[in-house]
């Protein structure tokens, strides 16, 4: 998928695919931390544990990235 965005792009890279389309179920320290680079500088976003929906999980990811 694609996704308006700002700037440049850069090259990306995915270690693992998962369809979450059906939703997550998020558990700490398993499966709660999505790593990214953003100008050469590594982000994390931790969320918080709990089963989200396809729209909860996004809206928690945009709330993350947002903070």
């Amino acid at each position: 998928m694609f996704y308006q965005s700002q700037g440049d792009p850069a090259p990306s890279y995915t270690i693992g695919v998962t369809n979450l389309s059906g939703g997550a179920v998020i558990e700490t320290g398993k499966n709660d931390v999505l790593s990214f680079n953003v100008d050469k500088m590594e982000k994390n976003i931790t969320l918080p544990a709990g089963a989200y929906t396809a729209e909860t999980l996004l809206a928690q990811l945009n709330q993350q990235l947002d903070a």
